[in-house]
């Protein structure tokens, strides 16, 4: 298509999603319809970088809001969770790869769904790594695409908190339509075999030690997987509470976390040491 016909694209699939969220307001998240009609979001991804018919585009960004409403993450902002969880390093953007696709880093040795004991810890762990995608979904802003590097090193055989996550982190970028694919680095044949029945071979790819490299410049890696890339990963927002300032929030005991205070001490610390 010529620039003006995916601009005429563009105009008329805008006013179909504008027409869908006055028709059926209750199926979507209003933040959501706001960032798609004044920004174009998923609109420009869409269109201008896969080309997409209007109908295609049409019914991919009406199921992936839909969905986003479902799940109820579309909305929330960093000072939602606790600064720990930044403090981990267990998830965060880094730079971008080859292709210039920006990245997002899990690593499974930080125990992102160890914060305290129990359920409502994974459960917050997995709305931490939804709110991560999110903003990088929404930081290429239909501009660009962007790939998730789950890195295994350290983990042996994955623990059943670890392989939920997995399972989850696997089924939950494909709902995000600008993510190009998932690397999963030094899993080993262990983890391999206990997830394999989700991969897809277009969104899944493999790297072991330094296959790394045929991904992502050294530069554009932390020194810890061999790059020379100083940046930090345990930004953490300024506002961000304390975890156990927020349990009631959250729905997580706090007499629990005060018990297990020393052990989330080490492993935030420990992520700080080796920035």
């Amino acid at each position: 298509m010529s620039a003006f016909e995916l601009a005429q694209v563009f105009s008329n699939v805008t006013n179909r999603l504008i027409q869908e969220f006055d028709s059926n307001p209750q199926l979507y998240e209003p933040v959501d319809m706001d960032c798609i009609t004044s920004e174009g979001w998923l609109i420009k991804y869409c269109i201008f970088l896969e080309k997409m018919s209007e109908t295609d585009a049409y019914n991919l960004i009406s199921r992936t809001l839909k969905w986003r409403k479902l799940k109820g993450f579309a909305g929330k902002v960093d000072t939602d969770f606790p600064r720990e969880l930044y403090q981990m390093g267990s998830v965060f953007q880094y730079n971008q790869d080859k292709d210039g696709n920006l990245v997002m880093i899990v690593r499974l040795d930080r125990q992102l769904g160890r914060l305290v004991p129990g359920a409502s810890s994974r459960r917050l762990a997995k709305q931490f790594l939804a709110h991560q995608l999110d903003k990088l979904d929404k930081s290429a802003n239909g501009n660009n695409r962007f790939v998730v590097l789950v890195d295994y090193t350290g983990t042996g055989s994955l623990a059943l908190t670890e392989l939920q996550l997995v399972l989850y982190l696997i089924r939950l970028v494909r709902q995000f339509p600008a993510c190009r694919y998932l690397i999963h680095y030094n899993q080993g044949p262990v983890a391999r075999h206990m997830v394999q029945s989700t991969y897809r071979k277009s969104m899944d790819k493999f790297a072991e030690k330094k296959q790394i490299f045929d991904h992502f410049h050294d530069r554009y890696l932390p020194q810890y997987l061999g790059g020379t890339c100083t940046q930090s990963m345990v930004d953490t927002p300024a506002q961000s509470p304390g975890l156990v300032d927020c349990c009631d929030k959250l729905g997580i005991n706090r007499k629990l976390v005060i018990k297990h205070r020393d052990q989330l001490a080490k492993l935030t610390i420990a992520s700080q040491l080796i920035n």
